[in-house]
């Protein structure tokens, strides 16, 4: 009885998942962002992402979300050389896209700015909860 009650548990729980990521679909930019904001961490913010990304120029507003709440936990933590380091990795990754035409690169652009927050959460700060 009891693996029968995990086993629905776990149904319902794999049920639900896509529904969460077709509810964030469903909503304007606005509404994406905001679900970004409310993300209680970085890491959450940066799963989410995937859920609520156009794939498209819209993902620099939704990029810029979760780089400022990364950024949150770190940039205050920051030497002088490290952030310029980041500023640099910043740059490269606009660099990297800047010669690029089409919607899609803005976005990869907004992923590339995304990843380099979330590393340097990681490294230099706070510690992730569990």
């Amino acid at each position: 009885m009891f693996v029968r009650m995990i086993l629905a548990f776990s149904a319902i729980l794999l049920l639900a998942l896509p529904l969460k990521a077709q509810d964030c679909q469903s909503l304007n930019q606005e509404g994406r962002a905001e679900v970004l904001r409310k993300a209680p961490t970085c890491d959450k913010a940066v799963e989410l992402l995937s859920d609520c990304a156009y794939g498209a120029s819209g993902d620099i507003l939704l990029g810029q979300v979760i780089t400022q709440k990364c950024e949150a936990t770190f940039l205050t933590k920051l030497s002088a050389g490290q952030k310029r380091a980041y500023d640099r990795g910043m740059k490269r990754c606009y660099d990297k896209y800047k010669n690029e035409d089409g919607t899609m690169y803005r976005a990869m652009e907004a992923g590339c700015q995304v990843d380099l927050a979330q590393s340097y959460a990681h490294k230099f700060g706070k510690p992730r909860s569990r």
